[in-house]
């Protein structure tokens, strides 16, 4: 797989051949210098990969050969690059965990955790002013996804809004520059029973004090 960068400025790309067998959402690191991306190695070994922009050289932060360690899902830088968010999820046994690992020491720190409930973490995003973290949370119970926010360095789950269709990738959840509020892809069914794939996208955004939808 290639990964193409483009200058914002003056247009001109550059393509990159990392060395995975495949990888996706790609998230810039705050200094400008790497992308973190959820991968699979020659190996087949699921987990974290820091790119260099530069080079396209792999530097593995996060690797498993285990089949109940799950942390396959976008990966988040902090604030400061220092660390990052992941999700680890133990399907079977109904458990999920939001980890944050240091790039520095490799020690992890949980900051929440689902235990018996059948809902698993999934989509870690940072607010702009690195304060408060926005999740998706899997809902298996009830079919649906839900979008909550707590403190970045862990707290109380506070759930804004729940959803039957969200797209699961970084396209389908962003920050408003003032972290005042989250933009959100909902996902439409209109083809009734006999399209039932068939949807309509529309872009919606929930303010986080209020939960209100617009």
């Amino acid at each position: 797989m290639a990964l193409c960068l483009r200058s914002p400025g003056n247009g001109r790309e550059r393509v990159l051949f990392p060395d995975l067998d495949w990888f996706q959402w790609p998230r810039w690191s705050p200094d400008g210098k790497g992308l973190i991306v959820a991968a699979s190695d020659r190996s087949n070994h699921l987990g974290g990969y820091i790119i260099d922009a530069l080079t396209g050289a792999v530097n593995p932060v996060l690797n498993s050969e285990k089949d109940d360690y799950n942390p396959v899902n976008l990966l988040e830088w902090s604030h400061d690059g220092r660390s990052v968010y992941f999700t680890q999820n133990d399907w079977e046994g109904q458990k999920s965990e939001l980890i944050l690992l240091s790039l520095e020491t490799g020690q992890e720190k949980r900051i929440a955790s689902i235990d018996g409930q059948n809902r698993f973490f999934m989509l870690p995003l940072l607010a702009p002013g690195g304060k408060t973290l926005a999740v998706i949370v899997l809902d298996q119970n009830q079919k649906s996804h839900l979008l909550a926010v707590m403190p970045a360095e862990g707290g109380e789950l506070r759930e804004l809004l729940e959803l039957e269709n969200l797209t699961d990738s970084p396209r389908g959840m962003a920050w408003g520059p003032d972290s005042r509020s989250i933009l959100f892809v909902k996902a439409i069914r209109t083809g009734g029973q006999e399209r039932p794939n068939q949807r309509r996208n529309e872009l919606w955004t929930v303010t986080i004090e209020t939960g209100k939808q617009h």
